[in-house]
């Protein structure tokens, strides 16, 4: 029982609750995971050119070292500063290789990607959960490759540029809510990042408050960061525990993720039967489904379930990373008001008395606003949304430098690494915009310092299909705001917290911030624009 009882110490918060209740069932359940691992760890010898690593513990290998929230990200770097840019952590017979820098990520994920390009299998949010369906998830193979074309068409560098007008629509409503009800800023970023999304994809409108829409997708997005994120639930690690019955002590996972499944297949399917409904009426608006629906690829039409799925990821995905860059956004300017008066004094002399659009950004180029580009740098430097990345699933044995890096390994990118390296990032604690501007003002180019989207975004073929239209999106509400408002903390108010929440997805914790249109002129313009662009 003292060897049970030890195992027990080190498995993840919740995962035997029942043992107190119903310990007999419990024990006996714990004991066959144990004689599992005595086979695993067992049926063959540890090479010894693995990646280094912690030493384990008996039977369950490094389950003790693998981080855990708040902030996971900064554990597994603070474990790369001690083993190296590429350390392992293994747990039964999986591994997990942590990847710390820049280097190790182009090297193996951009120039080997032939065989690092594949997702891993994880039992509770693919399997149990039910979202293999979404393409970040799926396999790397033709199914994939479908899909991905088929996203392509749509969010290409410069297919993108014909949603400038949709995305500057939906950026002044988003500014008029801001104006009408400052307090409500946090909801109105979350309406914007939804709002963009539905009205592209599935060309819907989208209600200013409690659009349920919007409320399903965040709600289906929620719940997969949360049982996404690394150590969440022992099934990812051994998947064995997917076979027990839901009534089983010890189970919930399984019943929770029961109805998390129909949670998400809502989220997905809801707005693509709206559509189609708009499409058979004949008051459909242009849209991604619509599009595709009458699409073809390679001459044959698109299976309506990868349009149902493409579409469904890109509602779920653009709604929810957004929006932690645009709160980062805001904290970042409530806590630095020093790099939003610079901000405002460049935009006020490119843009004089118009909002700034996105041909002002593309049209002359970055040039023209560097210090607004260099802010927007820094926010996604610093708040990174996607912290560990997403894993990609090495499909083969390699080697790199001299490490044996094992078939099946998760290879983890640690974004934040990435983004808070010193020797990438000189003093990378401190938000510091000037860092990607050289001393007379001009914009650092990405060979003299590297552009955080590089690694925000992910790596080789399972880079983001998203991104033109991401970074068009939060540079467009980012240049608005500072243009029209001004963003302090209200007088009195404790400094908020940067801790941000756990979870593959991540933001800063809500904070209470004054916002006040800059003078009437500017209220005056945005009263015209909004009766402009309002969609009757």
């Amino acid at each position: 029982m003292s060897l049970l009882t030890n195992i027990t110490d080190h498995l993840p918060d919740g995962l035997l609750t029942t043992a107190r209740s119903n310990p007999g069932a419990s024990w006996t359940a714990l004991g066959a995971l144990v004689l599992a691992a005595v086979y695993l760890s067992t049926r063959s010898a540890k090479p010894k050119n693995l990646p280094p690593s912690p030493p384990g513990k008996f039977l369950l290998g490094n389950l003790a070292d693998l981080p855990r929230g708040p902030e996971e990200w900064k554990a597994f770097k603070k474990l790369g500063d001690t083993y190296g840019p590429v350390y392992q952590l293994s747990i039964l017979d999986r591994h997990l290789v942590i990847l710390g820098t820049v280097k190790a990520a182009l090297d193996l994920l951009e120039k080997r990607s032939a065989i690092y390009s594949d997702r891993a299998d994880f039992p509770m949010v693919g399997e149990l959960m039910g979202f293999n369906w979404t393409v970040p998830m799926q396999h790397y193979g033709p199914w994939w490759r479908l899909h991905r074309r088929a996203i392509h068409q749509h969010f290409n560098e410069n297919a993108v540029k014909l949603l400038w007008p949709e995305v500057e629509r939906t950026n002044t409503v988003f500014l008029h809510l801001l104006q009408t009800d400052p307090k409500g800023f946090w909801e109105h970023c979350r309406w914007l990042a939804g709002a963009n999304v539905m009205s592209i994809t599935y060309g819907m409108d989208s209600a200013p408050t409690n659009d349920p829409y919007i409320q399903m997708g965040e709600d289906a997005l929620g719940i997969a960061s949360r049982a996404g994120a690394a150590g969440a639930y022992l099934v990812d690690v051994l998947p064995i525990l997917k076979y027990i019955p839901s009534w089983f002590p010890g189970a919930k996972f399984k019943r929770d993720a029961k109805v998390w499944k129909a949670t998400q297949l809502r989220a997905r399917d809801g707005p693509h039967a709206w559509a189609k409904q708009q499409i058979a009426a004949g008051t459909a608006r242009p849209s991604m489904t619509s599009h595709l629906l009458e699409a073809e690829i390679d001459g044959a039409p698109i299976p309506e379930e990868v349009v149902a799925n493409s579409t469904g990821i890109v509602y779920f995905a653009g709604a929810d990373t957004t929006v932690g860059t645009m709160h980062a956004f805001f904290l970042a300017l409530a806590l630095f008001p020093e790099y939003q008066i610079t901000a405002q004094a460049e935009l006020d002399a490119i843009c004089g008395g118009s909002l700034p659009t996105l041909h002002d950004r593309h049209g002359a180029g970055k040039k023209r606003m560097p210090f607004v580009e260099a802010l927007y740098s820094e926010v996604v430097r610093h708040y990174p949304p996607l912290p560990l990345g997403v894993p990609h699933r090495l499909m083969q044995d390699d080697e790199y430098e001299g490490m044996l890096l094992k078939q099946n390994a998760l290879i983890i990118p640690n974004a934040y690494a990435m983004l808070h390296d010193p020797s990438t990032y000189p003093n990378p604690d401190v938000f510091d915009p000037y860092r990607f501007l050289h001393p007379d003002g001009r914009l650092k180019t990405s060979e003299e310092m590297m552009d955080p989207r590089v690694v925000a975004f992910g790596f080789g073929r399972r880079v983001c299909p998203g991104r033109h239209f991401v970074d068009d999106e939060e540079w467009l509400m980012i240049a608005t705001v500072l243009y029209l408002f001004d963003v302090r903390l209200p007088e009195g108010a404790p400094r908020p917290s940067e801790v941000m929440c756990s979870g593959i997805v991540s933001s800063v914790d809500k904070f209470p911030a004054e916002i006040k249109l800059r003078d009437k002129k500017r209220e005056a313009l945005l009263n015209e624009a909004y009766e402009r662009e309002k969609r009757v």
